[in-house]
C-alpha cells in the first residue's frame, strides 16, 4: 500500500470513529432544550437567586425606610449655664 492510501485509510478511520451511531445514544429527548447540556440549568438557578436576592434586598430597604435614624456618639446641645449669683439674664426682646 502505498501512503496515500494509509492517509486515506486513516482519515476514514478517524471520520467513522467521530459519526454517531445509534447504539452509542442512549436517549433522545423531544422538547424545549431537551438535549441541552446541564448549563442552562446552572443559568436558570443563578437568574432565580439574583432574583430572590433582589427581593430581600428590597424588603429590607422598605423596612429600614420606616425606621427613625440616630447618629451614635452625637451629643445633644447642652444649655448654656445659669449665673452663680441666681440673678436670670434678660433675654433682648
Amino acid at each position: 500500500m502505498s501512503d496515500d492510501q494509509h492517509d486515506q485509510r486513516d482519515q476514514r478511520d478517524q471520520r467513522d470513529q467521530r459519526e454517531v451511531r445509534p447504539e452509542n445514544v442512549r436517549s433522545v429527548r423531544l422538547g424545549n432544550g431537551a438535549n441541552c447540556s446541564s448549563v442552562g440549568s446552572v443559568i436558570d438557578t443563578l437568574f432565580l437567586g439574583a432574583a430572590l436576592g433582589g427581593v430581600v434586598f428590597a424588603a429590607v430597604c422598605a423596612a429600614m425606610k420606616v425606621e427613625g435614624i440616630t447618629v451614635a456618639g452625637a451629643r445633644a446641645p447642652t444649655p448654656p449655664p445659669e449665673p452663680e449669683d441666681g440673678s436670670a439674664e434678660e433675654k433682648p426682646s
